[in-house]
Parts: C-alpha cells; sequence; structure tokens
C-alpha cells in the first residue's frame, strides 16, 4: 500500500476503528466523513482526537512553513494543457476570421465557445497538474485551499469575462498567468478584476449581514422539554431518504411502532414511493422552541439536551457556507460559464439567480422576488391564457386577471382547477407569498424543501433537520385580523403563532368530520404539518385522506389572525419583549413600539439576548 510520512502520523493518533482512512488520500472530504462518523459513534474520544490532529497542523506549520515552495514544474502548463489551448486558439481564429459572420454573429460565437467550453477547459486543466502530481493539483484535490477555475486561471487564461456591467466580455482570454499574459490579455482580465474586486468586497458585507440576521431569528428556540407529546402532527418525506435517519416516527412503518427513531435499516426497507410521517420540528407543539423527540437525534446519537440552542447551531451549519460562497464571488467571472450553463437549464425556469443570490431571495423574500413564479390568488378555473402587448402573459382565474412577466412560461391550460397559492407558471414561488395565500404550516414545509433544494444545487448542502428546526422559529409570526382583536392582543398586532396555538380554545360549535366534508371549513386544531386556523380545500382534504386522518376538529369561523412571513432583519423588531430587541434594527422605532406596547422582559427568557445582557447582574 502506497502511503505517505502525514498519513502515518495522523494514524498513529487515530482510534483503530478509524484508522482505515489513512489507507487513501486525507482530502477535504474524507476528513468530514472521519469527523462525522467520530462525533456521532464516540463523542467522548472525538474532542481529544481533534485536538491532537490540530496539534499537529500546528507543528507542521510552524516547523516546515517557511521551507515550503512551490517548484517550477508546478507553474508550468503540461503538454495536455498546450495542445489543448492551441486547439481552443485555432477554433477562436476561425470564427474571427469568418468574413460571412457580422461583428455581432462573432461576438455572439466568440460567447458561445466560452460557455461551451469552461468546464472541459477546467477539467483539462486539473487532469494535466493531477497526473504530474503537482502539488496545486494535490491542494486542489484535498479541499484545503484553491479550485479548478483559479488553476485554469494560472495555466490556461482567464477565459470568459464579465464587465462592470456584469455583461459577457467577447474577447476569450486563452494566454496563462504562468506563462505571460498577452497585452489584451491584461487588458481584459484588468477590467474583470476590478468587478470581482468589488463583488467580493459587496458580497462580503452582504453574506455577513445575511448571516446575523438568521442567526438572530434563533434567538428564543431552543429544545425546552422532552416531549410535546403529539399524535397528530408530523410531515411526511420518502421513506428511502437518508435524512429520515434519527428522526422519530408520527405513525407506524412496516413493523415499526409510532415514537420509534428512523435507523439506517428501517430506510432499506422502504420500498419506491413509500413514505413516512415523521416528527419534525416544524410541526412541533412545545409552547416555546422544540421538544427533543420532535427534533429527534443530534449528529452524537443522542436526542438534544433541554436548553440546547438547537436552531442556532443549525442556522450556523449553512450560514457559514452561504457566507463563504458570498466572499467566493472574487473567482466568479472564471466560473460564469459553468453558472450561466447551469441557469439554462435550470428545471425553475429562465431567469434564476445563481449562487448566494439564490439562497438570499428566500429569506429576504422581497415583493419584487428574482425568478418568482406567479401564483393563483383565489380559488377557480383557469378562464384565460393570452399573450401581453408587452410581452409575457395574461392568465384569468375565475374572474381574475393577472399578469406573467416575459421571463415567466405558463403552466396550466384554459379549464384547470386551481386553488389560492397553486403556480401558475415556472419559477420559484416567493415564501412570503406561500406562507401568505396557505398558512403557516404549508409556509414552513414549502421554505424547508426548496431552501434545501437550494443550498444542495450549490454544493452546499446540510442536514434536513437543521432546515427544520431553523424554519420553526422563523416562520412563526401572525398577525391579528380581526377588527375586535383577540384576547389582550390588538387588530394589527404581530404575535408568536406558538403562543396563540398553546392557550387556543376551539369554538363551541366546532365539530368532528372526516376531511371530504370539511371544505371549506376551518382547522380548529393542528394536524399533520397544517396550522390552526388553515381553511380546508379539496386538496387539503385529499392529502390528509392520503395519509389516513380520518377526522379533523373544524368549524365555519375564519381566524382572528393571517400568516406572516416575518423577513430575519424584522423578527427582532416585533419580539414579544423588549431586551431582544437590543440586538435588532431600526432601535428607535422598535424601543419606542415596545414602550407604547407596554412591553416587559422576564429577564429570564430563552433568549440568548436576554442571557448575554444580564449575565453580568447575575454574578
Amino acid at each position: 500500500m502506497v502511503t505517505t510520512i502525514g498519513r502515518e502520523i495522523i494514524r498513529a493518533k487515530l482510534p483503530d476503528k478509524y484508522k482505515h482512512y489513512c489507507d487513501a488520500p486525507l482530502t477535504k472530504g474524507a476528513v468530514e466523513s472521519l469527523c462525522t462518523e467520530m462525533a456521532k459513534d464516540d463523542p467522548d474520544r472525538y474532542i481529544d482526537v481533534l485536538q491532537d490532529l490540530n496539534n499537529i497542523g500546528e507543528a507542521v506549520v510552524s516547523t516546515y512553513g517557511r521551507d515550503t515552495a512551490l517548484s517550477l514544474d508546478d507553474l508550468r502548463p503540461g503538454k495536455q494543457v498546450r495542445a489543448y489551448n492551441q486547439q481552443i486558439k485555432a477554433i477562436i481564429k476561425a470564427i474571427l476570421n469568418n468574413d460571412s459572420l457580422t461583428e455581432e454573429q462573432k461576438e455572439q460565437r466568440i460567447r458561445e465557445i466560452g460557455y461551451k467550453y469552461a468546464d472541459k477547459i477546467q477539467n483539462v486543466v486539473f487532469k494535466d497538474s493531477d497526473d504530474r502530481k503537482t502539488s496545486l493539483a494535490m491542494q486542489i484535490a484535498s479541499g484545503s485551499r484553491g479550485n479548478k477555475a483559479q488553476l485554469m486561471q494560472m495555466m490556461f487564461g482567464n477565459w470568459l469575462m464579465k464587465d462592470a456591467l456584469d455583461r459577457d466580455i467577447p474577447y476569450l482570454m486563452a494566454d496563462g498567468y504562468s506563462d505571460g499574459a498577452s497585452p489584451m490579455g491584461n487588458w481584459m482580465s484588468a477590467s474583470s478584476a476590478r468587478r470581482g474586486r468589488y463583488l467580493q468586497q459587496f458580497a462580503t458585507g452582504q453574506a455577513g449581514y445575511l448571516g446575523k440576521q438568521v442567526t438572530n431569528v434563533t434567538h428564543d428556540t431552543n429544545i425546552s422539554m422532552e416531549d410535546c407529546g403529539t399524535t397528530d402532527t408530523g410531515v411526511p418525506f420518502p421513506a428511502d431518504s437518508t435524512k429520515n435517519v434519527g428522526a422519530v416516527l408520527l405513525r407506524p412503518f412496516h413493523k415499526h411502532p409510532a415514537g420509534s427513531i428512523v435507523t439506517d435499516e428501517m430506510v432499506a426497507e422502504a420500498e419506491d414511493g413509500e413514505e413516512m410521517i415523521l416528527r419534525s420540528p416544524i410541526t412541533c407543539k412545545a409552547k416555546h422552541g422544540i421538544c427533543a423527540k420532535c427534533n429527534g437525534l443530534s449528529e452524537n446519537g443522542r436526542f438534544p439536551a433541554i436548553g440546547e440552542y438547537v436552531p442556532l447551531n443549525a442556522a450556523r451549519t449553512y450560514v457559514e457556507k452561504i457566507t463563504q460562497a458570498g466572499i467566493s464571488s472574487k473567482h466568479g467571472a472564471s466560473r460564469t460559464g459553468k453558472m450561466e450553463a447551469s441557469k439554462q437549464a435550470d428545471p425553475d425556469g429562465e431567469g434564476q439567480p445563481t449562487g448566494f443570490r439564490s439562497v438570499e431571495r428566500m429569506f429576504i423574500a422581497q415583493e419584487n422576488f428574482p425568478g418568482g413564479a406567479l401564483l393563483s390568488q383565489t380559488d377557480g378555473m383557469v378562464t384565460g391564457i393570452r399573450k401581453a402587448p408587452q410581452g409575457g402573459h395574461y392568465i384569468t382565474v375565475g374572474t381574475q386577471t393577472l399578469y406573467a412577466p416575459a421571463d415567466r412560461e405558463p403552466i396550466v391550460k384554459i379549464g384547470d382547477k386551481v386553488e389560492a397559492g397553486d403556480t401558475l407558471t415556472d419559477g420559484v414561488p416567493n415564501p412570503d407569498e406561500v406562507t401568505d395565500l396557505r398558512g403557516l404550516g404549508r409556509g414552513r414545509k414549502y421554505f424547508v424543501s426548496k431552501l434545501d433544494d437550494l443550498l444542495r444545487k450549490n454544493g452546499w448542502g446540510v442536514d434536513r433537520r437543521n432546515l427544520e428546526a431553523f424554519a420553526k422559529g422563523m416562520i412563526n409570526k401572525v398577525r391579528i385580523s380581526d377588527e375586535n382583536g383577540y384576547g389582550n392582543y390588538l387588530p394589527g398586532d404581530v404575535v408568536n403563532y406558538d403562543d396563540i396555538a398553546s392557550t387556543w380554545q376551539p369554538h363551541e360549535d366546532a365539530i368532528r368530520t372526516t376531511p371530504d366534508k370539511a371544505v371549506n371549513k376551518y382547522l380548529e386544531a393542528p394536524v399533520l404539518y397544517y396550522n390552526i386556523g388553515t381553511r380546508i380545500t379539496p386538496s387539503v382534504a385529499k392529502e390528509l385522506d392520503k395519509y389516513q386522518f380520518k377526522d379533523v376538529l373544524v368549524s365555519d369561523h375564519e381566524p382572528p389572525f393571517k400568516s406572516e412571513f416575518m423577513r430575519p432583519a424584522e423578527s427582532l423588531q416585533n419580539d414579544k419583549h423588549w431586551l431582544p430587541r437590543f440586538n435588532g434594527e431600526r432601535l428607535q422605532d422598535s424601543l419606542f413600539d415596545a414602550a407604547r406596547r407596554n412591553l416587559s422582559d422576564p429577564y429570564d427568557s430563552p433568549s440568548f439576548v436576554d442571557k448575554i445582557i444580564t449575565a453580568p447582574y447575575k454574578q
């Protein structure tokens, strides 16, 4: 077996069970797998081993750091790269010398070549360096530093670049920096580099700002009890998904009773198309925060302890990746081809933002939602679809006509029956609109599903249950809509849904009936992932019947509140206590509002803001 001194040093520090990881190169992925397995199976030794590995790293850096250098062979393009470079230059030259093409056609062909060959060039350059076992290739393969796009810039050229207005520059730089760029290449790349530098600074600030907002949302959401006792709220998921491992069954699955912890063996039993209904943080009935059973097992194979800030830690798992993506935007020019190609093939339709922007919109959820789908605002039948003179389409549902912009394509046809919140065009539904039209429960479920999809699409995949824990804290607001108010709340007050749900008393004329007979009535008790106040539509009734919920508690009374998607920046401004508002924004308005409402603060609330502020006074 071929090995290295470094791998053997690390092998000596690992418990016997994990020494096999050193039989192959310790790439970033291998180290992540090692740490994850150790944290789950051997948490007591995990800390000690990590400290040992950290000590090795510090010793190597301090002892050999100044002696480490790249050889000239590491920086020189190999024969494969030089040959491929000449082929590409010949293709470019043939386009430029084709007198049958106009200047505009030539520029378009150049752009097409740029998109077509971007990934191929990166792979050729990396393979060449990897075959020659260069230090740069080993760094990239290990995941410790650098990427294929940077290696391409050095060995082949900056390739397809963007100008300050985010337009493709119709010049393909095929001169690598290691050989010396041409004057034209230097000029073009300098323009693109200025844009990249600006985007780096801008995106770093935006990513950091979003990260702060997202973590603030979780300030008072922790593990508050061992078991909320729910027997009728949960979320169905594909049974063959390994993401289910560690969750708790709401309903029996095969021979496994409700309350069982999902294992790898249970997932392996699943047949195609089967589903498990699992307890979930987004359907937990705890008055504050989340119960340990609905959260499921942590990475260490145990239920989290009471008081643990699982949603905060969950938010950090993907905030770090999103923030790093914002910082990495400085390399966006050389990745343009890949990004544009993926955008063109996006199943959500044209005009979808990529990378950091694709995820950021899910939190900000502005009215002009980038790449957003058109949603029906009411129940009814699609009675008309016609092209608009300015581009796009007019789509009529019942008597209401909506405009779909030119970059959206209708996915319904005349005669289709739709419900409020159904998508009428391609695109990504705005979570704010979904929550408003379909309720808090379905808003949470959609947010988790789509955010999980976008994170994984960008290579930032995280545990789905981490997203569920975060969504419970973020999407938890309702606005009092009854003109007479509700309880001690006034019309227009923004309230935590959990506070209302925990004290909710069904109307005296509420009845239990089958879902099909409950259509157009309103839920008086949560069921599956539907919240109190959800209007039972035909699709909701069908869903409840599908999952064997045979009776539901409903009434004819509309709820006294409307579900509200509260953006992270607004969350602390509307907190029910005044002290956490100090960690938010617009402090003057926020604190004046707290005084006007006569808000109090228990000082020992679950909020980590309270704990930080009051800690010095408790000593």
